[in-house]
């Protein structure tokens, strides 16, 4: 399943996601959740998809300038982020990080890998916190 963040709405660019809420109603739970934010999105706020569970990818469109910290924080079933290079910020995003239940710490989730171009802020991101990374397609 996608869900298309829309690039307008009543005429008006969205501009930044201060909060959003995904959740998997449907009972099914090897339902696979795809999120696309539009690249007329200038900036993902703190906060903005922590915590949802259900999301297991995220695919950020080019035009995207900033992702704040904790923005994805604690999405442990989030398997892949791509990262276009329009994204300058994004330090502590929380981008494939989860917290370790024995020592607390903030460690990379099993199997997640980000996407990005090489030479990029997503490149030097996933060194700086041991994500796998890959060139985007």
């Amino acid at each position: 399943y996608t869900v298309k963040i829309p690039a307008k709405i009543d005429g008006k660019d969205v501009v930044e996601i201060e909060y959003m809420d995904i959740y998997n109603y449907s009972g099914n739970d090897d339902m696979y959740i795809k999120v696309v934010v539009p690249g007329s999105v200038k900036v993902i706020r703190e906060n903005a998809f922590a915590w949802n569970d259900d999301i297991n990818e995220v695919v950020i469109e080019e035009g995207v300038e900033t992702i704040e910290p904790d923005a994805f924080f604690g999405c442990d079933e989030l398997k892949s982020v791509t990262v276009p290079k329009s994204v300058t910020t994004m330090r502590e995003s929380g981008i494939g990080m989860e917290i370790d239940d024995e020592t607390f710490d903030d460690v990379a989730i099993e199997g997640f890998v980000l996407y990005g171009a090489k030479g990029s802020t997503a490149e030097s991101y996933a060194k700086e916190n041991n994500l796998k990374f890959a060139e985007a397609k």
